[in-house]
């Protein structure tokens, strides 16, 4: 579907980007596809996510369109993840942490 010209996709990692980005694709004047990983719902509840990892603002929000966000810096490896991906980054880098990187 990204190659589509004018059509925009999206794909949330979190509560808090797929409110973001669902607002931004609401107000955008192109086509957006929202792209969901079934393995993401519910995550906060089932996974025993901290409160603060899982904040969504009651506010109106936007996330950019096509820029990527940085969710946890680092200065040794970039791990770069979509969706669903971007919770096994995390994890490989509190893995990484614990041996030292």
């Amino acid at each position: 579907f990204a190659h589509y010209p004018g059509l925009k996709c999206v794909v949330p990692s979190d509560p808090y980007s797929a409110k973001g980005l669902f607002l931004a694709a609401i107000r955008d004047d192109d086509p957006v596809i929202i792209f969901n990983n079934m393995m993401l719902m519910g995550r906060g509840v089932t996974e025993g996510i901290s409160p603060g990892e899982g904040h969504v603002p009651e506010e109106p929000y936007e996330l950019p369109i096509g820029k990527g966000r940085i969710v946890r810096e680092g200065s040794d490896i970039s791990l770069v993840g979509i969706g669903y991906t971007t919770v096994l980054c995390n994890q490989a880098a509190d893995e990484l942490e614990t041996l030292g990187y």
